[in-house]
């Protein structure tokens, strides 16, 4: 007892000791790690350095002389504190003739009047040039941060450049190539490529490099990277926020370029840096010997000899060549570049060989998987130019759909962007055709392909396969021969005179004559139906002088020699252009776009530009067919005269004035208030009478074949007076009352306040029943809800329990599932889906299950259709092609009047990369001005028209059982739209020829029928 008390007592020093020393372990370490983080947090970020590049470049050297550049970035400015006034000094004592800041200024909005403080706070002998970077863009205005800069006498270059100083060099910045806003080929407008001054190139991010080494610009200045924040590299992989790519920090040489990253000053998300201080950069220029060069004046332009052949076109590719097919151990790392997302190598869903990628994007600003490392390594993996498509197998590991972006970028930095959508738990094969790319990407020089995911709010899992390019297909023993499709008129070069040529309504002219195609030379040709507008432009190729003109119509006078088409049925617009900003999307130019016409015959034509003039020509539904002559004379200033003949030709059936394709564009009567009021020249006069210019608008819409959403009360005595006009003007379907989509899904959250609400919908449902107006009334329920959504249930059964007879409207963006909502689906009338939703099998099962399906378009997902300005004609035309294809009976637009100040300056008025979205007029002092756009769907809406008629003609036969099966199914083959001019809502013609082709064979079908089987519609007086 007492020797085991003994030894339990000589235990406790020893375990009293081993105490004291874990507890000094202890606090030893978190001495250390509380060191660390004040270094990482407080100590480096704050420790500003100062980095010396020389460059060896003699036309650099030469020009600049001893100057010095200083480079800062990334300052993510939030209010002026230490490291603020620390930047200012540092700057400041390296006596810089320039600086240059390569964007991310700030970090949100409220950080812009320090921002604007400290840069006020730099001096440098010469000046001050900015290029904005991603975060300037998202929250300051183009507008506003060059106004605000410049006030300070900063200069901003955005996809620009300018002498620097009287040195004989040249500055060049792009905007932000994060989001592909950089344009390097506009920023070097002006500058000669076989004669290029001494150039140093500004961009937010290393993404610019590939495009300079291009276009063999000796240095570039970045930043973005932010060094990583974390100077070891291993362990900068172990953050995603930390790995940003290949060119985190210092200097990169390839192919004679240049390019600095620096690691900028300030930080977005992570407040932190190690072995990654911030930076300001000294930049020095010496002579390839070494020495300092002086200032000499530019070499002169090579002589023609000199100047290098045009290279020779592709060769066309005879195999496949393979990007990726995840068959080697870690494929998924070796070849690609993943942030903010986790991927594996799995056998699940492979389609070629064994193994597939495995990609979970996450939630957030932006998840990618990006190939770019190995397109830079292997040369023939950059050249695309002699295959066909872009292949690759993608499986939704979700139940519900997913939205991939896909972007690839050339050697310029130009982008294409297409949205792909997999629906849920299915695989999809895409192919993207190259020769579609043309306009927008250099093909022999592609630096990137990514797969990205943007500001999703839910995690998603896909499976990638079999990424290849493939040659063009050989054709099989026995496959149909393709579609011949019409030549495009090819371009005109400008003359001494002014020449004419015309287009159809499908073409969109720019004003370079040299780069326009479709233009054809001789007679004008409209064919038409009765009831039916057709349009045809008149071209005027500018000479050698600017002139004014004057175009006039002669009479259109029947074969009979006695009837002619009404003169009032024609019209004559002028076609205006509107300044575009670049966009999200691909698109073919951005600058001057042709959009608005006016109503008139007379133009000034620019010297060497082209100026068309909008003839439309209508048929009344009383008016004799046959074919009508006459001539379009154009005058100038000069009196000198050239006339074209012109043919209409009026085919021998009718259009309804209310078709059968159902349209719901809404109007904003406060847009129209506000606009007229503050942009419309005696705007407040027409706005005098209360209703009549709204009047306007709704009339115009109708003869466009749109009807406006209206959200009428119908409990109120003038109600069947403007229904009935309505109506007779063409109204196809209307809205009622306050509440739903039109306004922000304002119903009330609060059962009782919900009941006491559908009192008014019980009295509207008793109105529109008793003047038998039902099948023509809607209630917009509810705007883009996500599916499941219990207060869109609540308020749907409150309409069907309270207003019997009233269908609801839904209008989806995410596609529901038929078997998971088919309860919260079951009191929707009408389901509106999205453009980029519409997948066959969902539409056939909704209207199975009793549903009308109709379609809508808003903001564009490449390449499915869409009404913006810088987009294709045939994409806003083809809208009404894809509703036939698929049995959808209506169409709903979000706004034709979104105006946001003056949309004759300012066409990007929902967003500043979207031009044009949410509008398809524009205000004048005359009244509404319709878009080309709007004419071009009108005819979309007529073609749906002429299938709608073909169908009856055809449901008429079968009836009577007079025609033969033959016959019956090569007229069917055409209702379903063949392939050629439309195979899914992504796929579709790019040539009007073979749009307007289809069109003349449906109509010529039409005839023959009629002439065999009688007429199925009457004349409308």
């Amino acid at each position: 007892m007492n020797g085991s008390t003994a030894s339990a007592a000589s235990l406790i020093p020893t375990a009293k000791r081993a105490v004291r020393r874990w507890l000094a372990r202890i606090l030893l370490f978190t001495l250390l790690a509380g060191t660390g983080y004040v270094y990482v947090r407080y100590i480096e970020p704050n420790w500003i350095t100062v980095s010396h590049l020389r460059i060896k470049h003699d036309g650099l050297a030469q020009a600049l002389g001893p100057s010095r550049i200083v480079h800062i970035t990334d300052l993510h400015i939030a209010r002026v504190g230490w490291r603020e006034r620390s930047l200012i000094r540092t700057v400041n004592r390296q006596r810089a003739d320039w600086i240059v800041i390569t964007g991310d200024l700030i970090n949100t909005r409220e950080g812009w009047p320090a921002a604007l403080e400290v840069i006020k706070g730099l001096q440098a002998h010469e000046g001050i040039w900015v290029v904005p970077g991603n975060t300037d863009n998202a929250w300051i205005t183009p507008e506003k941060f060059q106004a605000d800069l410049e006030a300070i006498r900063v200069r901003v270059l955005r996809n620009a450049n300018a002498p620097l100083g009287k040195t004989g060099a040249q500055i060049v910045g792009v905007d932000d190539p994060v989001n592909g806003r950089a344009n390097l080929v506009e920023a070097l407008i002006g500058l000669h490529p076989n004669a290029m001054p001494p150039t140093i190139l500004l961009a937010h991010s290393p993404d610019i490099f590939a495009a300079a080494q291009h276009e063999q610009l000796p240095l570039v200045l970045v930043g973005h990277m932010h060094g990583g924040q974390i100077g070891i590299e291993w362990v900068r992989r172990l953050s995603e926020y930390a790995d940003r790519g290949p060119y985190m920090a210092g200097r990169f040489e390839e192919n004679g370029t240049v390019m600095y990253v620096n690691r900028g000053i300030g930080w977005k998300a992570r407040p932190y840096r190690f072995l990654a201080a911030p930076e300001v950069g000294v930049v020095e220029f010496r002579t390839t010997t070494g020495a300092i060069g002086f200032k000499h004046p530019v070499a002169p332009a090579p002589a023609a000899d000199q100047v290098p052949a045009a290279a020779a076109p592709p060769a066309r590719a005879t195999s496949t060549l393979w990007l990726s097919d995840f068959e080697r151990e870690g494929e998924y790392a070796l070849y690609w570049n993943v942030r903010r997302a986790h991927a594996s190598q799995t056998p699940e869903h492979a389609t070629h060989g064994r193994l597939a990628a495995k990609v979970t994007f996450l939630p957030g600003e932006e998840s990618k998987f990006t190939m770019e490392h190995r397109l830079a390594r292997e040369k023939k993996l950059r050249n695309w130019s002699g295959y066909h498509a872009l292949h690759f197998d993608v499986y939704n590991g979700e139940p519900v759909q997913t939205r991939l972006i896909l972007q690839l970028r050339d050697g310029r930095g130009q982008l294409y962007k297409e949205d792909l959508y997999i629906e849920g738990s299915s695989a999809q094969h895409v192919s993207v055709r190259l020769a579609d790319l043309q306009e927008y990407l250099d093909l022999s020089r592609i630096t990137q392909l990514n797969l990205f995911r943007w500001e999703a709010r839910e995690p998603a899992t896909v499976f990638l396969d079999a990424v290849r390019l493939e040659p063009d297909p050989v054709p099989t023993a026995g496959a149909p021969a393709a579609v011949p499709l019409p030549a495009r008129g090819a371009p005109v070069a400008p003359a001494a005179q002014w020449q004419l040529r015309w287009a159809t309504s499908l073409t969109k002219l720019l004003r370079d004559p040299e780069a326009a195609e479709g233009l054809n030379a001789g007679p004008l040709y409209v064919s038409l139906a009765r009831g039916e507008y057709e349009s045809v432009q008149l071209v005027v190729i500018g000479g050698a002088q600017k002139r004014h003109i004057k175009v006039s119509l002669s009479l259109l006078t029947h074969s009979d020699g006695r009837t002619i088409l009404p003169p009032k049925v024609v019209e004559v617009r002028r076609v205006d252009y509107v300044k575009t900003k670049r966009p999200y999307y691909p698109v073919s130019h951005v600058g001057d776009w042709p959009d608005p016409l006016p109503l008139a015959i007379e133009a000034d034509v620019p010297a060497e530009q082209l100026q068309p003039m909008w003839i439309t020509i209508g048929a009344p539904a009383a008016q004799r067919p046959g074919v009508y002559t006459g001539t379009v004379t154009v005058t100038d200033d000069q009196q000198r005269t050239e006339s074209l003949p012109l043919t209409v030709t009026v085919w021998d059936f009718v259009l309804p004035r209310a078709g059968q394709l159902k349209t719901a564009f809404d109007f904003y009567p406060s847009r129209l208030q506000k606009t007229y009021q503050e942009s419309v020249p005696n705007g407040k006069a027409l706005l005098a009478q209360p209703g009549e210019l709204e009047q306007r608008f709704y009339y115009n819409m109708l003869k466009h074949r749109i009807s406006p959403i209206w959200n009428v009360d119908p409990t109120t005595p003038r109600f069947a007076w403007d229904i009935k006009q309505m109506l007779e003007h063409g109204l196809t379907a209307f809205g009622v009352g306050g509440r739903g989509g039109s306004f922000d899904n304002n119903w009330p959250r609060d059962p009782v306040e919900l009941d006491q609400a559908m009192v008014w919908y019980r009295q509207a449902a008793i109105e529109l029943s008793f003047l038998k107006l039902l099948d023509h009334a809607y209630i917009y329920a509810y705007d883009e809800p996500a599916p499941g959504d219990p207060h869109v249930a609540q308020v749907l059964a409150a309409i069907h329990r309270d207003a019997p007879g009233l269908k609801t409207l839904l209008v989806m963006h995410e596609p529901p599932d038929p078997v998971q909502h088919a309860q919260w689906l079951k009191d929707v009338d009408i389901l509106c889906l999205r453009v980029t939703a519409l997948d066959p099998a969902l539409v056939r099962q909704l209207q199975h299950m009793g549903k009308e399906v109709w379609l809508y378009v808003s903001s564009p997902s490449h390449p499915y259709p869409s009404l913006v300005i810088d987009a294709p004609g045939l994409t806003h035309r083809i809208i009404p092609w894809i509703a036939w294809k698929y049995g959808i009976k209506g169409a709903l637009y979000w706004c034709v009047n979104f105006w946001e100040g003056d949309p004759w300056k300012n066409p990007a008025a929902f967003r500043p990369d979207q031009n044009g979205n949410g509008f398809l007029y524009y205000p004048s002092a005359d009244g509404p001005v319709p878009s080309i756009r709007l004419e071009i769907l009108r005819d979309g809406v007529e073609d749906y028209e002429y299938l709608a008629l073909l169908n009856q003609l055809v449901q008429r036969i079968k009836a009577s059982g007079r025609a033969d099966s033959q016959l019956l199914a090569s007229i069917e083959q055409v209702l379903t739209i063949h392939e050629s001019i439309m195979a899914s809502p992504r796929e579709y013609t790019k040539d009007p020829g073979a749009l307007l082709k289809m069109r003349m064979g449906i109509a010529e079908m039409i005839l023959k029928l009629q002439q065999a089987f009688g007429p199925v519609a009457k004349t409308q007086p």
